[in-house]
């Protein structure tokens, strides 16, 4: 989620005068964005599955409600209007914005609700919703999906536009494209978490041992062919390919590092974790309003990107802890939060 603060920020310093995708801030933004909600989809099937697995058809329905769908219906009245304000602000900035990327208006065909950067939870929930009824089978054919979605993933990446990475698309009418490309790693997720180990456990527990040759080969030899395959020879199949071996490559390469990472119980790794919820959903209109007033400094673009990422940063940390927290909106998010005891407190008790 905190990777969206960089991708979004890249992708409107993209948009100043004189930036180009052709170089590093280019290459950065098409590798986060090349994995990023690929992972997301995974993890989340992982754990609908688990939920299914412990509370139920309903229990997983009432939950997925309360923390996906009314998030969604709350921003859409709420964070996306602000998106299209903040967004117009920016656009005042004395500096001369591309109109592409994060600037271009939307292309609006048939019935249109504007979802904005909230269409994964939209396209989340409806995953959860056809998962319900399909959970058995799912959990019984585990033992093939977890061999055939890997490569099913690269029908519907062949049938996107040319571009690094997935497609999105920001009305309320699913791209099947789009919504079938997601569904690969969300149920391959699931059929994670229904896989048992031989010797006890589930398959997650060593998915990713070869991490190092994972990111290694990922990042160093298959994004730098999918990039070449993608924009110079515009091979679609030899992209499609590509792509999807460079999504795979890095979900499951840093899975397999953070199984390794000590000490994940520490409770600022857990304040990041519940953070990042509200920080990516309410991040993008900060974005566009930052970026190009922080651009109108005439900053190196390097300078520009950083500083612009971390007060967007900063901003939503603040806002976080002082009124989200411990509020009515972070019970929606992420369930109620104890403040941590003063000092006061802690010397009062027997």
């Amino acid at each position: 989620m905190m990777l969206g603060i960089g991708l979004h920020t890249a992708l409107a310093t993209l948009s100043l005068p004189g930036m180009s995708i052709e170089g590093p801030l280019g290459w950065f933004a098409a590798g986060v964005h090349g994995f990023r909600m690929p992972l997301f989809f995974l993890i989340s099937g992982f754990f609908t599955a688990m939920l299914w697995t412990r509370r139920g058809p309903r229990g997983l329905l009432r939950d997925r409600s309360r923390r996906i769908a009314l998030p969604l219906a709350v921003g859409l009245v709420t964070i996306v209007p602000l998106l299209f304000l903040l967004g117009y602000l920016g656009t005042l900035a004395p500096v001369d914005l591309q109109p592409t990327g994060l600037y271009a208006p939307p292309q609006r065909q048939g019935v249109w609700i504007e979802l904005g950067h909230l269409w994964f939870l939209w396209y989340l929930f409806l995953l959860v919703l056809a998962y319900i009824p399909l959970a058995r089978v799912i959990a019984l054919s585990a033992p093939v999906l977890i061999w055939l979605l890997p490569v099913a993933a690269i029908v519907p990446q062949y049938f996107m536009a040319d571009e690094f990475g997935a497609s999105t698309a920001t009305g309320i009418v699913p791209r099947w494209e789009i919504i079938t490309y997601y569904a690969v790693f969300f149920v391959f997720g699931a059929s994670l978490f229904d896989l048992p180990r031989r010797r006890g456990g589930q398959r997650i527990d060593v998915l990713g041992r070869s991490w190092p040759l994972l990111l290694t080969v990922g990042l160093l030899i298959v994004f730098p062919m999918a990039l070449y395959a993608t924009f110079i020879t515009q091979d679609r199949a030899a992209a499609s390919v590509l792509q999807v071996v460079y999504a795979w490559c890095i979900a499951i390469g840093l899975i397999g590092v953070v199984r390794i990472l000590p000490r994940l119980d520490r409770p600022w790794v857990r304040y990041s974790s519940d953070a990042s919820y509200w920080m990516y959903l309410a991040h993008l209109p900060l974005v566009l309003l930052i970026v190009p007033w922080i651009g109108a400094l005439a900053l190196p673009w390097p300078a520009t990107f950083i500083v612009s990422a971390l007060l967007v940063t900063v901003i939503l940390l603040w806002t976080y802890d002082r009124y989200i927290r411990y509020g009515s909106v972070g019970r929606l998010l992420n369930g109620p939060r104890t403040r941590p005891a003063t000092t006061a407190d802690a010397n009062s008790e027997p």
